[in-house]
């Protein structure tokens, strides 16, 4: 109650999911657990966390200060293609394949070739 009304909405929102790991956090573990592949094309990870969790606070919040940051048509379309990536190795981890065995299927996909065909057009790697 003693919280300023402009204010309690936002700590209500916060409050809600204090318990809960931030984008960040979930996107750097994400990047942990596929390091044996994800490495061989994101050089920089921590850049590509940064420019997702910026994109979405810009989507999701409507900011104008976060507009700047916000990724183009282009490289959303190029995060999109790098978390797609991640995606279907987390789920050959959760499958129990081990981690050579990822790397060797994840190195035969198309998608996998086609990032690092064009590595230079990929601006966070």
């Amino acid at each position: 109650d003693s919280v300023p009304e402009e204010h309690k909405q936002w700590l209500e929102e916060k409050l809600n999911f204090s318990y809960e790991p931030s984008l960040e956090d979930r996107l750097n573990e994400l990047f942990k657990l596929t390091y044996q592949t994800s490495s061989q094309i994101i050089n920089n990870p921590q850049s590509l966390v940064k420019k997702i969790k910026n994109n979405r606070n810009y989507l999701t919040h409507y900011d104008k200060s976060f507009r700047a940051k916000a990724a183009s048509s282009q490289d959303l379309f190029k995060n999109t293609l790098l978390l797609n990536f991640i995606l279907k190795d987390c789920l050959l981890y959760e499958l129990g394949i081990s981690d050579g065995r990822r790397k060797e299927l994840i190195s035969r996909h198309p998608l996998y070739k086609y990032i690092k065909e064009n590595l230079s057009e990929f601006n966070v790697i």
